[in-house]
Formats: C-alpha cells, structure tokens, sequence
C-alpha cells in the first residue's frame, strides 16, 4: 500500500488509522489504535523515499531501541516497531499535548517560573536517560511535549546514543540541531555525554524566555562557528526582568567548556529547584562580571551584519541562469516560496545534485517530486551551474579567470554524452598528486595543504574550520573542489574570494 493511501479509517498492519497528526521530512504521525488491545498510540511511519536510505531507517531503529530503554513518565514510551510490507513503522505512546515551540510560536516567550518547572522536568527525564547512557543530543523545544496536564515528554530519540558506543559520531558528523548543539558535537567529538544536552537545553531555556535563540546567524556554519567562539550572551537583553540568579543558571548550561557546566543533570536539576523554592542567594560574581553583557548593536556588528546581508545575494560558485532555471520549476509546484527556498538550500547544499534533492524536499506533494528532479537534472549544459557540483570546466592553465562558465566538450566533465550532474566537481589537471587535478580520491590530500586550508578559512569563520575541512576533505575528489566546498561555507562574498584566492594556487 502507497503511504499516501494509509489515513483514517485504513488498517495498516495490527492498527486502526484514525486521524494524521502530523507530518514532515522523515515521514507522517498518525493516531491509531491497536485493533486486538484497543489501546490509542501515535504511529509513525517512514516515508518511501527516507525509507530507501539505510542511514535513516537506522536512525528510526535507533530512535524505537533507545526510547524502548527508558521508562519514565517524562520520556514517550515504545510499544512496537516494526514493518508492513515496504513501510517501517514506530507505534509509541499518544501524547496528548503541544511542543514548546508550538506554544512559543503561539503565546510568546515563557515567564520565568514556568521556564524553571519545565527546566526541572526535563532534567529529571535526562538524568534518567543518561543514567542508561543514553545521550538525547537533540534537545529542542520541538522535542520537548507540554501535556494537557502539564507533564514534559521527551520525544525523537531518533539522534541518541549509548555513551559508550564508539561508532556515533566516529566520522566526525555534528549530529544536532545548529541553534541548540553543543560545542562538543559540533567537534564531532566521540565522547560526547550528558553534558551535550545539558547545553541544549540551557539554549531551549534560553529561547523560552526571550523569544531568541541564544546564537543566531544566516547559516549553520556561522551559528556553529559562534556556538564555538562566544559566550552566549545575558538572557536580560531581551528580557530585563528575568532575575540574576535564573539567568546565571541558564548559563551555567551554556557553557562553552563542558567540564564548567553542572556535572550531570541531577546537579542542573538542584539548582532549578533552589531557584524554584526562592532559597538562591545572589552569586558571588554576577552575570555581568562572568558574562560580559553584548550589547544591542553586538548582534549587529559590522561582520555579522555583513555575513546576513550576503546571505542575501547569490553565491558567485553558483550562475545566475541556474538560480532562474531551478527557482521557475520549483514555483510551479510550490508558489512563490520558491525564491527563498532556492536561496537557503544553495547555502546549504554541497553540490548541484544535493541542491535539487534538498528543494524536491520541500514540494508538499511527494508525487510532484520526481518530476522537479527530472525537469532540473535534465537540464541544457548551458543552465548548470559553473561552480559546486557542476560539470563545466574551469582551468586555471589556459589563464581563465575563476568562475568563467564554458561548454563541456569531450574531455571535459560533462563527456561527450547526455548532460550529467555528478556529485561533485570533475577533476582538473594538475602538475603535482595534491593539484586541483589529482584524481587519488577523497581522504588524500596531504597534512600540510589540509593545514594551511584549515588556518585560512579559520580566518574567516573561526574553529569551526577545522571540523569543515576534516568532513569535506573526505568528500571531494580533488584540491579545487575541496577549496569550492569550503568557500561555501564562509557567509560573505568577499571572504570566500579571499579564501578561493590564498588556496587555489597551493593545488598547482
């Protein structure tokens, strides 16, 4: 049976469909009820095209082994998982109520005695999980269920991890959401503990009460990188009325180096409640003196505002025609929103391919997707794109300026074939092993180019650096599509020119 053909009143499985719920990129939630137990429980099924990728029906097992570890009435209970037919399915206990970004989406921020009840809450279900040696590693407010009776749940388990489990995070994957992860996730860390979502959390609490994320920023790498780099800065700026002592516990939570953080979420758990009973005496150093309040502009400053206003303005990797192309064919399908999903996705995406599947993503209706693909990846030479991902040639031998377009002939990347879009950008000859040209693979390059790349784009986005270079040196297939990959990730045009030019040549 098609997913689009499992709703209410079908049977799927040993349930009784009764209403959907919800749904999103992983797949859809429905209320259903076990027909021979005659219990209620939220049902959710994988969609057919994640269903097809082995790493996320992993992630679903992980999600069903790890909740199935942990009873406590502040974590939804597993009651089965399993498959029917092509569709892999996680039956768990139906929760009657709303997440905190619902409600903070809907009523605004949180007053600061309710932040404190459902910081208590939670970490009371944490300690339980990390008393399992289960790390969350994903605590949002999206994650976080306020019931009607005003119990916390904590929901998508779908990134946990067994403390002691050597092969998460051995790749160097920042598993997380960028505006809550911790530092140490963002590393890639494989020691990652319950530290990790003590800072999660700390950033949920933060957002509760003022309305903002602790580190905002036009892309995942520069919220990242500040999440690395800065302190996170006095909640009072946004709300003047929260107390000194609630506000140096939420950054306790928030500290950068984990081994300053509250040890465990017991600790956490006693200071919310001193809090909570009003038995907290001031701190001997304030939040000013241990947190320098950012002031209004810092927000604002000249190099994060420049980083926002480029983020507005098309990627010189990328060709205006590409944008036009791909931006008409995913109007048709999903309105004018298409303009700002093209944007956003391209700062994301790694390479032309990546970018249409993240934008067949967002096209509500599954069926029109293949479609969209088809009608984008079979696009004329001339409307792919000259930068990430693309087949056109750009030499530097033939003394091309960087970035000129030109059509693909037989030796070129496109072959004298149909048009193709690989993956990632087609090898450049070289005159040395470590050039643009090297063909030895991914996971090649030489210490010292990797070094002097690291150094360079740390110029420009900060220690994060370092984790993007490991990650996309295992990636790209030679030295100028590796320096393309990272120039992405710098958020204004000029610093990714800078970068383009101080590496390009260190490959020839």
């Amino acid at each position: 049976m098609p997913l689009d053909e499992v709703g209410p009143g079908r049977t799927f499985g040993s349930y009784e469909v009764l209403e959907e719920l919800g749904r999103g990129g992983m797949g859809r939630v429905y209320r259903a009820r076990h027909v021979t137990l005659e219990r209620e429980v939220a049902l959710k099924l994988l969609s057919e095209q994640v269903a097809e990728d082995a790493f996320y029906v992993q992630r679903f097992l992980k999600e069903a082994r790890a909740a199935a570890r942990l009873n406590h009435p502040g974590i939804v209970q597993i009651y089965d998982f399993g498959q029917v037919g092509s569709h892999w399915f996680l039956a768990m206990e139906l929760v009657e109520g709303r997440s905190l970004a619902h409600f903070l989406k809907t009523w605004g921020r949180f007053s600061e005695q309710n932040a404190i009840v459902l910081a208590r809450q939670t970490l009371n279900a944490l300690a339980v999980a990390h008393a399992a040696g289960i790390v969350h590693r994903d605590i949002k407010p999206d994650n976080v269920i306020l019931g009607k009776k005003g119990i916390v749940k904590l929901v998508d388990l779908g990134l946990a991890k067994k403390i002691d489990d050597p092969g998460a995070s051995s790749t160097g994957f920042a598993a997380g959401t960028p505006y809550y992860i911790s530092p140490e996730q963002i590393e890639g860390r494989a020691d990652v503990d319950g530290r990790a979502d003590l800072y999660s959390l700390g950033a949920t609490l933060f957002q509760l009460v003022t309305g903002q994320v602790p580190f905002p920023g036009p892309s995942s790498a520069v919220i990242m990188s500040r999440h690395l780099n800065e302190r996170a800065p006095d909640p009072r700026i946004h709300t003047p009325e929260l107390s000194e002592a609630f506000c140096v516990a939420v950054l306790h939570l928030l500290t950068r180096e984990r081994d300053r953080r509250p040890r465990n979420a017991e600790e956490a758990e006693r200071e919310f409640a001193l809090l909570q009973a009003g038995e907290v005496t001031p701190p001997a150093v304030s939040v000013s003196a241990a947190h320098p309040p950012a002031t209004a502009q810092d927000p604002a400053g000249s190099a994060f505002e420049t980083a926002v206003s480029s983020a507005l303005a098309i990627p010189a990797a990328w060709d205006a025609e590409v944008y036009r192309r791909v931006e008409e064919k995913l109007a048709a399908r999903v309105g004018p929103l298409a303009r700002l999903l093209v944007r956003k996705a391209t700062r994301e995406a790694a390479d032309f391919g990546d970018l249409c599947r993240r934008l067949a993503e967002q096209i509500p209706d599954a069926s029109a997707r293949p479609g969209f693909l088809k009608d984008v990846l079979a696009g004329p030479a001339s409307t792919r794109p000259s930068g990430p991902g693309s087949g056109a040639a750009s030499t530097r031998e033939a003394g091309e300026t960087r970035g000129a377009t030109g059509a693909t002939g037989a030796s070129g990347a496109g072959g004298a074939g149909g048009p193709q879009v690989p993956s990632s950008p087609a090898p450049r000859p070289a005159s040395s092993p470590s050039g643009s040209g090297s063909s030895s693979g991914p996971g090649s390059f030489p210490p010292a180019l990797l070094a002097a790349a690291e150094q360079r784009l740390a110029a420009e986005i900060g220690p994060l650096a370092r984790v993007l270079v490991k990650q996309e040196s295992k990636r790209q297939p030679n030295w100028g599509a590796l320096v393309e990959a990272l120039s992405l990730q710098v958020p204004d045009e000029a610093g990714r020119r800078r970068l383009r030019e101080a590496l390009a040549p260190l490959g020839v």
